[in-house]
């Protein structure tokens, strides 16, 4: 199966995701398939220090994987969820179809209004408040602690990926080779 999203802890913990529910973990020494409560499409995976992974997909499936065992989570929605971010266990932030963006606060998920319809592709921080998610439309949203709300974008082509180093230097990637680079007041090329 095809697999779409990796991530883990250090060198004996690591999760790659991907197509009907495909879940691998490499231990240090081999890869082994797991268990998936979900045979659905599975496209990201996001690590938290202590281990235990968080694991999004299609139908808004949240899995949380913790050495060997992974477990379903009740998702607050069934849009496609394809992109995973936190900060910490209790700070984790789900990106996908229709602007949908999910937050774990440690104990339970929720959604939160993010004022666009468009497709969110990505998602980063640094920190729990300062989050930023791109997606299609040159579509780039930023959440301060608070709200979420809209950024001018140098763009109107699908932004793909989003990353950075701080709050003032972050970087977003997409279609047709578009590369921005947010200084901490605007987005250049």
């Amino acid at each position: 199966n095809d697999l779409y999203g990796i991530s883990g802890s250090g060198p004996t913990n690591i999760y790659a995701v991907g197509d009907t529910g495909s879940i691998l973990r490499y231990d240090g020494t081999r890869w082994s398939a797991l268990q998936s409560p979900r045979q659905l499409l599975l496209r990201s995976a996001w690590t938290a220090d202590a281990g235990l992974t968080v694991i999004v997909g299609e139908g808004g499936t949240i899995l949380v994987a913790s050495g060997e065992t992974v477990a379903a989570v009740t998702s607050p929605t069934s849009r496609f969820l394809r992109a995973v971010w936190g900060s910490g266990a209790n700070s984790v932030f789900a990106v996908g179809d229709t602007g949908a963006i999910a937050h774990f606060d440690g104990s339970t998920w929720r959604m939160m209004e993010t004022g666009t319809a468009f497709l969110l592709r990505s998602v980063w921080g640094s920190g729990p408040n300062d989050v930023f998610a791109v997606g299609e439309a040159g579509t780039i949203l930023r959440y301060d602690g608070t709200r979420w709300y809209p950024m001018a974008s140098p763009t109107t082509k699908a932004l793909r990926a989003v990353w950075g180093t701080g709050p003032t230097d972050v970087y977003a990637s997409g279609e047709d080779g578009v590369l921005f680079r947010f200084d901490g007041s605007t987005w250049t090329a």
